[in-house]
């Protein structure tokens, strides 16, 4: 059972990361990767507005690299410490924070 549930938790991963990826070559601009090119409606990215209005030094990049280095490592340490952990998950949330902020502000502020 264990198997399969890392094999699914694997594959949503995958799925995730790919969506992610495809959404960011769509994209034309900064405002359509974070907001949808705001085509839907205000609950699914009033989050994501949120986060344009109080942080505008985010960039896209760092988004995925925060999403992709925090699920390999939750994926892992899933496989080191078993899947009845709650340990990856913080793991996860916490590394994703200080990488998307480290690269966040290690780069230029988005134009206004």
């Amino acid at each position: 059972m264990v198997t399969l549930d890392l094999t699914v938790l694997a594959a949503y991963l995958v799925g995730i990361l790919l969506v992610g990826i495809w959404a960011q070559r769509k994209a034309k601009t900064q405002e359509d990767f974070l907001v949808a090119g705001r085509s839907v409606g205000p609950i699914l990215y009033s989050g994501t507005l949120a986060a344009v209005i109080l942080w505008r030094r985010g960039t896209p990049r760092a988004a995925l690299v925060s999403i992709a280095v925090s699920s390999a490592a939750v994926v892992i340490l899933i496989v080191v410490k078993g899947i009845d952990s709650d340990a990856p998950i913080y793991w996860g949330l916490g590394l994703s924070l200080a990488i998307y902020l480290g690269l966040s502000i290690g780069t230029r502020a988005t134009a206004k």
